[in-house]
């Protein structure tokens, strides 16, 4: 008998994450499956009545995990319609894990499908571009009109989100659709590699299979504003102050943060363009406060409707690929204020620094691509504050995975991509090492 020996060797220092993975699969997963369910990605999600039911009459739970392991459950909501007034809602709850005991990252309840309008039944939740005397403010090809909750990610360990359905009238809606997808997330910072053997002790013969897996990760952009400066990779950007604690809250990690509180809408963090052809993540902190109006006021009140512009004052995540012509959308943050009911968007997790992080979209797989956070409309320069912490793009690097058996000191194998899988029969005691690397060192 021989035993296999593994070293693995480490090139490089860079930085942070890896790439969305989709997986083709025609599945509806209804909420009234219930239980714990494992996603591959491409499935679509629905309420009780499916594609084309409603929503139904009766309260369900669901936990949606990760079928590949080390990957993340994402949805991405196109539609969603549930009763909604001053006095009852049917509201879908979203929790970051395998429970409703994880944090609550999203109470979806009302009409996605029209613009903001609390008189209507139910009310109308969705998001017009700003307009004055009836005229857009923007081109559509910068700000759209958002007429879905968009996408909420699981970052939790499991990778697993879990959604509730709590009904609370009769009153039925069409309920809702959201796509599946799976993404992985941030690896840790520079060289990542791994070499498992199938065998580590074989007989003279028999085959061990070498599974050798890896990514050179950077960072384009890591700021954490724990200087009171925005860092580099920001070319423009309102004007924003840097606290440590605001609103009787600190930041998830204690450390200082930005927050916009001192500029007239709109407000725009933009970044400079990266190269993203390898995908990536983007992630970051967020926080709102939870009141609107005089008490407690700047800086800790709450954006909101604004009836100047018509139209909500939350938060855009957007990318562009033309050095800002036009811009796309990732995520739109929708305002809530505990004391206006009307503003249920997002639900009242925003009130608390929450981490959000969501897979670079194909579409911003460029050479040149950039980012803004983007508020389109603010009462005042001091009004409809809110935070950013800890803001990481992260992109995996062109590189190369080279098996060596040092017992020979003959190179095996290469190979661009990961995982890479290879065959080996020694017939003695014999050391493999596996090390990545992209072409800098």
């Amino acid at each position: 008998m021989m035993t296999l020996k593994r070293l693995f060797s480490k090139k490089i220092i860079v930085l942070l994450t890896f790439l969305i993975g989709w997986t083709v699969s025609s599945q509806n997963v209804l909420i009234s499956q219930g239980g714990t369910v494992n996603v591959s990605g491409g499935e679509t999600f629905y309420d009780a009545g499916g594609a084309i039911g409603n929503d139904g009459n009766t309260s369900y739970t669901i936990t949606l995990c990760p079928a590949v392991a080390g990957q993340k459950v994402l949805l991405d909501f196109t539609q969603f319609s549930t009763f909604y007034n001053s006095s009852s809602s049917d509201v879908l709850n979203i929790y970051n894990g395998n429970s409703t005991a994880a944090a609550n990252i999203g109470s979806l309840t009302g009409n996605y499908s029209d613009k903001f309008s609390n008189g209507s039944t139910p009310f109308d939740v969705g998001n017009r571009a700003p307009h004055l005397s009836g005229n857009r403010v923007h081109p559509i090809s910068s700000i759209p009109d958002v007429f879905s909750p968009t996408i909420f990610s699981s970052t939790s360990a499991d990778g697993c989100l879990t959604l509730r359905f709590v009904n609370s009238s009769s009153q039925q809606s069409s309920g809702w659709v959201a796509k599946v997808s799976l993404y992985k997330p941030a690896d840790l910072p520079g060289c990542n590699i791994d070499n498992n053997a199938s065998k580590t002790t074989i007989c003279p013969g028999e085959t061990s299979i070498l599974t050798i897996s890896g990514s050179v990760t950077s960072n384009p952009i890591s700021n954490n504003f724990n200087n009171s400066t925005l860092g580099t990779g920001w070319q423009s950007t309102a004007a924003a102050s840097f606290n440590s604690t605001i609103c009787g809250s600190g930041s998830l990690d204690g450390s200082t943060f930005l927050w916009m509180q001192n500029a007239a809408g709109p407000r725009t963090l933009e970044t400079i363009n990266f190269n993203l052809t390898n995908g990536g993540t983007i992630g970051f902190d967020y926080r709102q406060p939870p009141l609107n109006g005089s008490s407690p006021g700047s800086p800790c009140e709450a954006p909101d409707y604004n009836t100047t512009y018509g139209s909500l004052e939350g938060i855009y995540l957007q990318y562009s690929t033309d050095n800002g012509s036009t811009w796309n959308l990732i995520k739109f943050i929708f305002p809530s204020a505990t004391n206006i009911n009307s503003l249920n968007g997002c639900g009242y997790y925003v009130h608390q620094w929450s981490r959000m992080e969501y897979p670079i979209p194909a579409g911003a797989m460029t050479a040149n691509t950039r980012f803004r956070w983007h508020q389109a409309t603010a009462t005042s320069a001091s009004t409809d504050n809110w935070g950013l912490d800890n803001v990481v793009i992260s992109t995996p690097l062109a590189s190369t995975i080279t098996l060596t058996n040092l017992t020979t000191n003959q190179v095996l194998t290469t190979s661009t991509t990961s995982p890479l899988t290879f065959n080996v029969s020694p017939t003695t005691t014999t050391t493999y090492r596996a090390t990545i690397s992209d072409g800098t060192t």
